[in-house]
C-alpha cells in the first residue's frame, strides 16, 4: 500500500470520526479491497481498523470531559458513538472508570487532559501500553517492520535456548 493511500486514509478518519465510518469506505477511499486494506492496518499500526477508530474516538472523548460541560450523553454522540451504552462500555473498558467519574477526577485536581493524566487512566497491562504507544507512533513502515523482526528474532532465539536446555536434559 502507497504512504500517500494510507495519509488519505488516515485524514478521512480523523476528520469524519464523530460519523459512522465503515472499513468498506475507507478501503474505496484508499483503492484497495477490504481484507486487504483490514489487515493493512492491523500490520502497521498494530490494532485493527475498528479499535484505531474507537481510540480517536475515546481520546476525543476525554479531551472533552476534562475541558468542556457537555453532557456526557452529547460527547458520546459527537463523538460518534452510537449512544450513550456503547459509549460508557468502551470507555470503561479501556480507562477502568466511568465517563462520568474520569471528568469528576478530571475537575477535581483542577487540570486540563494533557500527557500527565492519562497516566491515572491506562491499563497498567503490559500489552495494552504496548499498544497505546504504537498508536501514538507516526506511520514508519520501515521502523515498524525492524521492530517486527527484532521481536521475531527474540523469540527464535528464546526458542532456541529452550531447546538447548530441553536437548541437555534429555543427554543428562
Amino acid at each position: 500500500m502507497k504512504e500517500a493511500a494510507f495519509d488519505k486514509m488516515i485524514a478521512y478518519i480523523d476528520e469524519n470520526y464523530q460519523r459512522k465510518i465503515e472499513l468498506e469506505d475507507i478501503a474505496k477511499i484508499g483503492g484497495y479491497n477490504v481484507n486487504y486494506t483490514s489487515q493493512f492496518f492491523k500490520r502497521q499500526l498494530g490494532v485493527s481498523f475498528l479499535e484505531y477508530v474507537l481510540r480517536l474516538r475515546l481520546r476525543k472523548a476525554t479531551v472533552s470531559l476534562a475541558n468542556s460541560t457537555d453532557s456526557v450523553a452529547h460527547i458520546a454522540i459527537n463523538c460518534g458513538f452510537a449512544d450513550i451504552k456503547a459509549f460508557n462500555v468502551a470507555f470503561k473498558k479501556h480507562f477502568h472508570t466511568t465517563p462520568s467519574e474520569y471528568r469528576k477526577q478530571a475537575k477535581e485536581l483542577g487540570r486540563k487532559t494533557k500527557l500527565h493524566d492519562w497516566k491515572e487512566i491506562i491499563s497498567t497491562q503490559e500489552e495494552d501500553i504496548m499498544d497505546l504507544l504504537q498508536s501514538c507512533l507516526p506511520y514508519q513502515p520501515e521502523a515498524r517492520e525492524k521492530v517486527e523482526l527484532d521481536e521475531a528474532n527474540q523469540k527464535l532465539e528464546d526458542v532456541k535456548a529452550q531447546l538447548e536446555a530441553i536437548v541437555s536434559k534429555l543427554k543428562s
